[in-house]
């Protein structure tokens, strides 16, 4: 009885939806989404874990988008040492933490094969711009064997494998709308990027005598980059008003 009730409330759920989406959606709307981005070829730059996007619909049934890609990867890797270790004390204070956040900014248009009902194809391109905002932070305690010495070593890397880049790319997708003016939508495209390594800063700081301390610029002069491909899958949900 109770898998009956579940079944025919699913049912008339979903006869809503499907009734509901049949409407047509008139030009000048306005919408939001957000995407939500698996990585498909492990790089942790141009597949970003999620994007927001305000949408508004033209007069013949395409959409233009202007959003957001914000990506963010923090790893601290901490010293694995055994705590029988009769240095534990000093040796357990060594870390190495990374920090990379990138922020693209784009424009999309997508076109609409089927401009109403419930299921929506289309083919999109779009053109972005990003930035990434980076950090590598170690921190080492040594003994040096020469004068029977612990020292310790810090370096504060800024701007640590960060780029600056341009992106092109052509995607299709698919809108299933589950009422009016909300839908789950799939995309995967492809894009060329062109990337450059932005200028870093290096500060060493130490006790040991040895260590040569300060602040060290490393100036990326070749700003050339390296043009690439990659393949992207996302999510959607979006919401017009």
């Amino acid at each position: 009885m109770k898998k009956g009730i579940i079944a025919i409330a699913a049912l008339a759920l979903l006869s809503f939806g499907t009734i509901n989406a049949q409407d047509p959606f008139d030009g000048g709307r306005f919408g939001i989404e957000v995407e939500f981005m698996p990585n498909l070829n492990g790089s942790n730059f141009f597949n970003l874990p999620y994007g927001l996007s305000g949408s508004y619909r033209l007069n013949n049934g395409d959409k233009v988008f202007v959003g957001f890609q914000l990506g963010n990867q923090n790893t601290n890797n901490g010293a694995f040492i055994d705590k029988d270790d009769e240095d534990y004390d000093k040796l357990s204070e060594n870390y190495d933490k990374t920090t990379l956040t990138n922020v693209m900014l784009g424009v999309t248009y997508q076109h609409y094969f089927i401009k109403e009902g419930r299921i929506r194809p289309y083919a999109g391109a779009f053109a972005s711009i990003g930035r990434g905002f980076g950090s590598r932070h170690t921190y080492t305690n040594y003994f040096n064997d020469i004068d029977n010495t612990w020292y310790y070593e810090e370096i504060t890397q800024k701007n640590n494998n960060c780029n600056f880049t341009w992106r092109l790319g052509v995607g299709v997708g698919l809108d299933v709308y589950i009422t009016k003016g909300l839908y789950i939508g799939t995309h995967v495209g492809i894009a060329g990027s062109m990337s450059s390594r932005l200028d870093s800063t290096i500060e060493v700081e130490s006790d040991d005598p040895a260590v040569e301390t300060g602040t060290t610029e490393l100036y990326n002069k070749l700003r050339t980059g390296n043009i690439m491909t990659d393949i992207s899958a996302k999510l959607r949900l979006g919401w017009e008003f």
